[in-house]
């Protein structure tokens, strides 16, 4: 009985640790707002950290990109820029398919200059 709730406590202390650690001290669940202008979209380029613009509409893609199935690299080249006609033409070789189009919505952030709260 002793282990178990050692064990559960273990668990549940050191993942509160670690939650609290990665964010310098301040709990995970704290936002931030921002104005999606495309100086704040600029600083969101690198594969780490990747916003990209179609149409009006934001998105951060950065948990995709690995995920793309023509690979990341056709993406990176767009973060912190705008890749509207990268994405209507899948890079000049056709075009999305609609299940596409469908799974971009899961990426949304906002339009571009709307404020929005995302995490910090």
């Amino acid at each position: 009985m002793r282990k178990i709730l050692i064990c559960v406590f273990s668990v549940i202390f050191v993942s509160g640790c670690k939650s609290f650690v990665a964010t310098g001290g301040i709990p995970a669940l704290q936002n931030k707002s921002v104005i999606l202008t495309t100086d704040e979209i600029a600083k969101h380029s690198s594969p780490d950290d990747c916003w990209i613009i179609i149409g009006k509409n934001v998105y951060g893609v950065t948990s995709f990109l690995n995920e793309h199935p023509g690979g990341s690299f056709r993406i990176t080249p767009f973060c912190g820029k705008d890749a509207t006609t990268a994405f209507q033409t899948q890079g000049g070789r056709g075009s999305h398919s609609a299940e596409a189009y469908k799974l971009s919505n899961q990426y949304l952030l906002g339009e571009v200059e709307s404020t929005v709260t995302v995490p910090k």
